[in-house]
């Protein structure tokens, strides 16, 4: 994070279009992302796309928000915007890297959504009763 730079980008929903100077942008689609940091409010069923972009700061300044990133505490802080939605679009005048799931994957513009029931999970029964 140290080095990037900051740049302009809009973030667009179906309820809202919020513009941001940013230094990251980050989507997710579950609690966890990146080795181990938190998406705060992100569940797996939620139908949710979790977002959040770091405005720029001094080297200084980022340990504490790094920290909060980690334990998914950061909707409070003054540095971090947050944005949940099914569908979004992420603009930027010039293509920029965008980290998904904590990894860097694709450059803007770039568009994500949900795709409810895009999987099929096959597990075991789930035992109930009392003990033996």
């Amino acid at each position: 994070m140290r080095r990037n730079r900051p740049f302009r980008a809009e973030i667009v929903t179906r309820s809202a279009r919020v513009k941001v100077s940013t230094i990251e942008v980050a989507v997710g689609n579950g609690p966890r992302y990146g080795g181990g940091m938190r998406m705060q409010d992100a569940a797996l069923d939620d139908h949710l796309l979790h977002v959040y972009s770091l405005r720029p700061m001094r080297v200084r300044e980022m340990i504490p928000v790094l920290v909060r990133l980690r334990r998914g505490s950061y909707a409070d802080h003054d540095k971090v915007d947050v944005l949940a939605a099914e569908w979004l679009e992420l603009r930027t005048s010039r293509p920029h890297w965008i980290t998904v799931d904590g990894e860097l994957r694709t450059r803007t513009p770039a568009q994500f959504r949900v795709l409810r029931a895009a999987l099929q999970v096959l597990a075991p029964p789930v035992e109930t009763g009392g003990e033996e």
